[in-house]
């Protein structure tokens, strides 16, 4: 199990574009950025985007 970094920070961003304007602004407030990551949205983060619900939870006329 990973734990919690109290000195990490996550932010995620809609388009690869605006990766570089969001380094850019932390950086400005001052925060060294010592490395960062680019990932592929989950299974699940794609389901909750295109369906608009978490896929473990059921359909409003399964929950019925």
């Amino acid at each position: 199990m990973l734990e919690a970094d109290p000195v990490a920070l996550t932010l995620r961003v809609e388009r690869p574009d605006a990766v570089a304007p969001a380094l850019a602004a932390v950086t400005e407030r001052g925060y060294a950025v010592g490395e960062y990551a680019l990932a592929q949205p989950s299974l699940d983060e794609v389901f909750l985007a295109l369906t608009g619900r978490a896929a473990d939870r059921p359909l409003p006329e399964e929950a019925a």
